[in-house]
């Protein structure tokens, strides 16, 4: 989406951020510990909207690679509906620990050669992102594969 937004206008590059990582709606709202990251061109952009966010159980980390933010949280959302078949399935834990890893392996890849910088994955909107959608019953992705 970033893409599209500085193809329009490439004018808002300073305006363009990304929030992603491993939250569910329901941990925030009972102040939950938790973490995100936001990206942005712009890291005084970044800088502003993590004063936004940042509350004292909620804390956001600034990233460069946005690119890799915006990948890794969205492509989680698919492995995250492969995630939720598996279970419903009723694939071992080992299965499903087996196809998180593939499925970070391969969004790595992708991402890679979309630009992104590989350290972006193992971070919160790759890893902790992934880890979250493929394993909790509690995100919208996982329960709609199960659905399937």
């Amino acid at each position: 989406m970033t893409e599209i937004q500085l193809e329009e206008d490439p004018g808002r590059i300073d305006n363009i951020a990304v929030l992603s990582g491993p939250t569910i709606a329901q941990d925030l709202a009972q102040k939950a510990e938790m973490c995100a990251v936001i990206a942005a061109y712009n890291l005084d952009t970044a800088a502003d909207l993590q004063n936004v966010f940042t509350t004292d159980h909620f804390r956001i980390y600034i990233e460069e690679d946005v690119i890799g933010v915006e990948l890794g949280g969205a492509i989680k959302n698919v492995m995250a509906l492969g995630a939720g078949i598996a279970d419903e399935m009723g694939v071992t834990e080992s299965t499903k620990a087996t196809y998180a890893t593939r499925a970070l392996a391969e969004t790595t890849r992708f991402g890679l050669a979309l630009g992104a910088v590989e350290a972006t994955f193992s971070g919160l909107s790759g890893y902790g992102d992934l880890s979250l959608s493929c394993f909790s019953r509690a995100t919208r992705n996982h329960r709609v594969g199960m659905k399937f």
